[in-house]
């Protein structure tokens, strides 16, 4: 193998990786998310059940929140481990330079700076929607049961 035969090797197994994390990470998010809305409902019984709270109370912000940051700390690792993926990519790339892709039929694709940071955003979107959720159940008085 030619040294650009190993380094685009190297680059597709890297966009490989990165789409099974990205992947991976919304699966574990979403999980999370479904989890969290059942213990946030065992919470929420138990504080009934020791009169912690009225029923029709929401559920308290602390024991809200706990999940939510737990939401934020699990978005945290999985988009360093992206970014970091990102920058071997771009790494890699850059081994290649313009005088060798320009032999190649098929270059290799460049991502947009407002494209990274979309996809590394990506697993926010779970936090975000968790906090909304809280908004509207709070705006609309719907009560956990």
């Amino acid at each position: 193998m030619t040294p650009e035969e190993i380094v685009r090797d190297e680059l597709k197994s890297l966009r490989d990786l990165s789409l099974r994390l990205a992947q991976w990470g919304v699966t574990v998010l979403a999980a999370l998310q479904m989890v969290l809305y059942y213990v946030r409902n065992d919470v929420y019984a138990r504080l009934l059940e020791a009169k912690a709270i009225q029923p029709g109370d929401l559920l308290p912000a602390g024991y809200y929140f706990t999940g939510t940051i737990f939401l934020v700390i699990v978005a945290t690792i999985f988009t360093l481990f992206l970014y970091l993926l990102t920058n071997s990519y771009r790494y890699y790339r850059g081994l290649l330079g313009n005088e060798v892709s320009t032999t190649v039929a098929v270059p290799a694709s460049r991502l947009s700076k407002v494209t990274r940071y979309l996809i590394l955003l990506l697993f926010y979107v779970f936090p975000l929607i968790d906090i909304l959720i809280r908004a509207w159940v709070k705006e609309v008085h719907i009560v956990i049961k």
